[in-house]
């Protein structure tokens, strides 16, 4: 599957927020969420976060019937991603 180029997401670069959880510092456990939680925490819809998965920009797991995501690892790769050459 080709991934599409970075102009399709260049309207989300002002949008994508990246909240420090803190809990990662702590050495506690990863903190996970499903589709609906990453599209809170992005700004975006779940359509995006769909297309995300889709086209692996952000890694995600079916657990219990539903998508879910560790947020530090989404949050490194869209980091990764958005600094990227396009």
């Amino acid at each position: 599957m080709q991934i599409p180029s970075r102009r399709l997401f260049s309207k989300y670069n002002d949008v994508v927020k990246i909240a420090a959880t803190g809990e990662e510092e702590a050495g506690q456990a990863r903190p996970e969420t499903n589709k609906s939680g990453l599209a809170a925490r992005y700004q975006v819809g779940i359509r995006t976060i769909e297309n995300w998965l889709a086209w692996e920009i952000i890694p995600g797991r079916m657990e219990r019937g539903e998508i879910v995501a560790d947020v530090a690892e989404c949050d490194r790769r869209l980091m990764e991603y958005k600094n990227s050459t396009p």
